[in-house]
C-alpha cells in the first residue's frame, strides 16, 4: 500500500510523524507527499526516516506558472473530466490567488493574479497533479486541510480516478481529532452514529457524562474561541506594543524581517514586512478609535435568535460554504425570516476583534431587527437563552445542538446527521424553516448522547494545534504520545481502505 500526504504548511512535521509511525507499524507502506511550502519540503527532503520520492512543490508550479500563457482548450478538457461542475471552485478556495490574504491582513480584499494569471496557475497546478498521479500511483491520500488551489486539485482529481481520500477533521469534542473522506462530513462517526441508533446501543457513559459537563460549565472547543483570548476588546490593548521591553523587541523583530525581505527571495504566499506593519498599524488605530457605539447588552426580556459571526478567511465559509461568504447578506436574510417579535443577536468572532471595519458593523447595525452583540458577552451564554441558532458551519451550531436548541445551517455540516439541525441552502425557503424549527423542534437527548458517543469512539484526544503552531521541533512532535494514538486511528482507516490485492 502506498500512502500520500499533502504536506501543507507546518503540518508537514505533523504528517512526517504519522508516517513514521505507520511505517513502524506497517514495514511494507512506501510514501509519497506532495508540499505546500518551500520550508516543509526541504524538510522532507533532506529528513532521512521516510523516502517520499520526487516530491512536487506548489510554489514552484506557481513560479513556472508566471512564465507561460494558459491553454484555455486544456483547462477546458480538464473541466469537463474533473469539473466540480466546472473549474472555478479550484481558484476560488484559494484565498492568496483570489483575496491577496495572507499575503496582507484581513479586511484587505484584492486578487493577487488576473484572470489569465490564476487560468495559467490552475493549467500549471493540473499538468503538476496529473503527473504526480501517474508516476507515484497512491492508493491513500492524506489531507490536513483542503485550503488552496492545488491541494482542491489534488484531492478531487484523485477522488474521480478512484483513489482514497482521507481528510483530517476535529470533532469539536475536547480536542477530538478524527478522519474523514468527505470534508463536508464525519463519514466514520456516521456510520458509527447509525449503527448505535439502529442497534438501540447504549451511550457511552464518557458521552453522558461529558454533555453534562459541558452544561454545567462549557467549554469553548479551543482557547481562541473564548471572549476574553483576544485581548483588542480593550482599547490600551492597541498601544501595549509602547512598553519599552516590548517596543525593543518589536523592533529588533522588524528589522530582522525587513533585512531578510530586501536580501532573500521570498515565495508568493509571504506577506512583506511593510505590508504587515501598514496593516496592524491599521487594525491599531481601528481598535484605538473602538466599536463600543455599535455594541449591545442582551436584554433578558427579549426573544431572540442568535448568530456568531465567523472566522475570515477560512475554509469553513471558502471550502464548506463557498455560496455562503458574505456574511452581512447571511444575517440579513435570517433577520428577515424570524417572526415579527423576534431579533437576531449577532456577535463577534473573538479573533477577529480589531479586524473588521467599523463600515462592517455599521452595515449589520442598519437591519432594524438585528443586534450586535459585545464580544465579551459569552457566546454559549446567548445561546443558552436563544429561541434559535443560525450558523454556517461553526462550532456554534454543534453547541447549541448539545444545550437542546434547535439550528439551522447554511450548508452541509457533520452535525447536520441530528434531527435538531435543519440545512437550507435556499433563502426563499428560510422563514418556513425557521417556523418548523420554532414550533416544531423537541430535542432528543438520547440522540445527543449517541452522537456524542459516536464522535467519542471515532477520535483521538490531541493537542493538535499546538502541534500545528507550538514551534516544537519534528523529533518532539514524534514523541508525542496522542499523535502516536492518532497515528494507529489512521492505520485503522488504511486497513479499512487497503485496495484488494494490498500486502498491507
Amino acid at each position: 500500500m502506498k500512502v500520500c500526504f499533502y504536506q501543507h504548511a507546518l503540518f508537514t512535521y505533523i504528517g512526517h510523524a504519522m508516517a513514521v509511525h505507520v511505517k513502524s507499524l506497517l514495514p511494507d507502506t512506501t510514501f509519497c507527499a506532495f508540499a505546500q511550502k518551500r520550508a516543509g519540503w526541504k524538510f522532507l527532503t533532506i529528513q532521512e526516516d521516510i523516502d517520499y520520492g520526487t516530491i512536487p512543490l506548489a510554489e514552484n508550479i506557481f513560479d513556472q506558472s508566471l512564465k507561460t500563457a494558459p491553454d484555455i482548450d486544456y483547462i477546458r478538457d480538464f473541466e469537463k473530466t474533473y469539473g466540480i461542475p466546472n473549474a472555478w471552485p479550484y481558484i476560488y478556495i484559494d484565498r492568496i490567488i483570489m483575496h491577496g490574504q495572507y499575503v496582507r491582513e484581513y479586511p484587505y480584499d484584492y486578487p493577487l493574479l488576473t484572470r489569465e494569471r490564476m487560468l495559467a496557475y490552475l493549467e500549471e497546478t493540473v499538468k503538476t497533479v496529473l503527473d504526480f498521479l501517474e508516476r507515484e500511483k497512491p492508493d491513500i491520500l492524506v489531507f490536513a486541510v483542503i485550503g488552496s488551489l492545488p491541494s482542491m486539485v489534488l484531492y478531487h482529481v484523485a477522488k474521480k480516478k478512484g483513489i482514497k481520500t482521507l481528510v483530517i477533521k476535529g470533532t469539536r469534542i475536547g480536542r477530538g481529532m478524527t478522519f474523514t473522506d468527505d470534508y463536508l462530513a464525519l463519514d466514520a462517526v456516521q456510520k458509527r452514529f447509525q449503527e448505535r441508533i439502529e442497534k438501540n446501543i447504549p451511550p457511552l457513559e464518557t458521552a453522558v457524562t461529558h454533555l453534562k459537563e459541558f452544561r454545567e460549565h462549557p467549554v469553548p472547543y479551543f482557547k481562541e474561541a473564548s471572549p476574553h483570548f483576544n485581548k483588542q476588546t480593550h482599547r490600551s490593548a492597541n498601544i501595549r506594543f509602547l512598553h519599552p521591553k516590548r517596543l525593543i523587541k518589536s523592533i529588533a523583530w522588524h528589522a530582522t524581517e525587513f533585512w531578510n525581505d530586501v536580501t532573500q527571495k521570498r515565495d508568493y504566499n509571504e506577506i512583506r514586512i511593510w505590508w504587515k506593519v501598514w496593516d496592524k498599524l491599521r487594525r491599531k488605530v481601528r481598535g484605538l478609535i473602538g466599536y463600543e457605539k455599535f455594541y449591545c447588552i442582551p436584554n433578558d426580556t427579549e426573544r431572540f435568535a442568535y448568530y456568531p459571526l465567523h472566522l475570515e478567511p477560512e475554509t469553513a465559509l471558502l471550502l464548506d460554504s463557498p455560496y455562503h461568504t458574505n456574511q452581512i447578506e447571511l444575517i440579513r436574510a435570517a433577520a428577515h425570516a424570524l417572526p415579527i417579535d423576534m431579533f437576531l443577536y449577532v456577535k463577534e468572532h473573538p479573533q477577529m476583534v480589531g479586524y473588521r471595519t467599523r463600515a462592517y458593523y455599521r452595515e449589520i447595525t442598519k437591519i432594524p431587527n438585528v443586534k450586535l452583540i459585545d464580544p465579551r458577552i459569552s457566546g454559549t451564554d446567548l445561546i443558552q437563552k436563544a429561541g434559535l441558532v443560525f450558523s454556517v458551519t461553526g462550532t456554534g451550531g454543534f453547541e447549541s445542538v448539545m444545550f437542546g436548541k434547535p439550528v439551522i445551517t447554511f450548508t452541509k455540516v457533520y452535525y447536520n446527521d441530528l434531527s435538531s439541525v435543519i440545512m437550507c441552502r435556499d433563502f426563499d425557503e428560510l422563514p418556513f424553516v425557521v417556523k418548523k424549527q420554532l414550533e416544531e423542534h423537541i430535542p432528543s437527548e438520547t440522540e445527543i448522547e449517541q452522537y456524542i458517543s459516536a464522535l467519542l469512539e471515532e477520535s483521538v484526544d490531541v493537542d493538535y494545534g499546538e502541534l500545528w503552531t507550538g514551534g516544537l521541533p519534528a523529533s518532539e512532535i514524534a514523541k508525542n504520545e496522542p499523535l502516536r494514538e492518532l497515528s494507529m486511528l489512521l492505520l485503522k482507516r488504511l486497513e479499512e481502505s487497503a485496495p484488494v490485492g494490498s500486502t498491507s
